[in-house]
């Protein structure tokens, strides 16, 4: 029996088992079985990825600010501020990258054999479990080699872009006399 203190979820399956039930040993016994603890790292998890974002933001110098846009003089003023270098530097690092993986995800589904399809269909399987049983499993070994080194030349450019474009682009606006 767990005790109160434990947080738990329910295990679907049990819990349609436990209707069919009829007396109430049996069913002190499958409620005991629908129960299963949650892990206790789940808030640390949670934590951490809308901290993290918040945190870098912090770091970087907030590329990016919001205020209550005002009309001021002939304009407004205010609103969503980013830094036009540091969109191009995300957009540029964003399309390079997703034209990659693209590329990297579709060359591993077409290098499982056609075969694999058809006899999951031979099977009875469906064309949505065809690909999550099949297909993908298979492709799994052929995607993540490159798509590891894929996001570990991201992390290169994107330090490199942030340490000497980024800064180029933005000692260009401040005038090119000052770098002579």
């Amino acid at each position: 029996m767990h005790d109160g203190s434990t947080r738990m979820r329910l295990n679907g399956e049990a819990v349609r088992q436990f209707s069919t039930l009829s007396t109430f040993a049996e069913q002190t016994v499958a409620l005991e079985q629908c129960c299963v603890p949650i892990d206790d790292d789940v808030p640390f998890a949670v934590a951490a990825i809308v901290g993290l974002p918040v945190l870098v933001h912090l770091v970087t110098g907030m590329p990016m600010s919001w205020e209550i846009p005002a009309f001021k003089g002939f304009n407004f003023q205010g609103g969503l501020v980013m830094r036009p270098e540091f969109l191009a530097l995300w957009l540029a690092l964003s399309f390079y990258t997703s034209a990659y993986i693209a590329e990297i995800v579709r060359a591993g589904i077409l290098a499982v054999q056609w075969g694999q399809t058809e006899a999951s269909y031979a099977i009875g399987l469906r064309p949505n479990r065809t690909l999550q049983l099949v297909v993908i499993p298979q492709a799994l070994r052929v995607i993540i080699p490159p798509l590891t080194s894929q996001y570990l030349n991201l992390t290169k450019n994107s330090s490199l872009a942030i340490a000497i474009g980024y800064m180029d682009i933005v000692a260009t606006i401040g005038g090119i006399s000052l770098m002579q």
